[in-house]
């Protein structure tokens, strides 16, 4: 197999590779695909691996560095494969896999970030519902938990269109936090990602979707440009 990243060509022998502390999962059956992406965005790319291999991602923006070009192509190759050579093109970013959800955070996320994620929810009970709707569900539950009295009901609910109307749950979680609870959307839909992104100091007021998006794959794969729900206004105003 031959992965090419940039103008540096690597060949890799995957028939005797021993993936000993990869991170993957290792009873997941193996499944090898052509990727091939030219100077598309780092973000893009990562989306793009999802759809390819079917694998829910979670991604946590930090800044506008995931938005930098990268080239990979790679012939008959494994997701544990493609992954690294992505993150080769990521020095700020690492990733793990959490559950069977792929998540690739920053290796120094700021003070705001960790906070919103690290935001634990006594109980969260999901309706049967698409995963944009249950992400709303989510932002109120967020907001209940840092706000419980807010002054008048519940604001800063985003109405974005939904694309996809595939329904999960109704399921229920005890004391997970928000990135739990992200992953769980993603992964009983199977072809969806989450993004977060940098929250802004105060969350008052502030809509579901400038603190993630829930982006839903398409088949045979688009560009991220073409799928939905991903907030590129505030993606692009994040610092370099």
């Amino acid at each position: 197999m031959m992965i090419v990243r940039g103008r540096q060509c690597v060949l890799l022998a995957v028939a005797c590779m021993v993936l000993v502390s990869s991170g993957f999962a290792q009873d997941r059956p193996v499944f090898r695909s052509d990727f091939i992406v030219r100077d598309a965005s780092a973000l893009d790319a990562l989306i793009r691996l999802g759809e390819v291999y079917r694998r829910p991602i979670g991604v946590i923006v930090t800044d506008k560095s995931i938005l930098a070009p990268v080239t990979v192509r790679a012939i008959s190759a494994t997701i544990q494969d493609v992954l690294p050579a992505l993150l080769k093109q990521l020095p700020k970013y690492r990733s793990e896999e959490v559950r069977g959800v792929i998540v690739v955070r920053p290796i120094s996320p700021a003070a705001p970030l960790r906070q919103l994620l690290s935001v634990r929810l006594k109980e969260f009970d999901a309706p049967k519902a698409n995963i944009v709707q249950i992400g709303r569900v989510l932002w109120m539950e967020l907001r209940r938990n840092v706000d419980p009295v807010p002054p008048s009901g519940f604001f800063g609910i985003s109405h974005e269109p939904i694309m996809d109307q595939t329904a999960i749950g109704p399921f229920h979680l005890a004391g997970a936090n928000v990135e739990d609870v992200l992953s769980e959307i993603v992964r009983r839909h199977g072809a969806a990602a989450w993004l977060v992104l940098s929250p802004p100091k105060q969350l008052s007021g502030v809509t579901s979707n400038r603190l993630w998006n829930l982006v839903t794959y398409a088949n045979p794969p688009k560009p991220l440009e073409k799928l939905c729900c991903v907030n590129w206004s505030d993606l692009e105003s994040f610092e370099e």
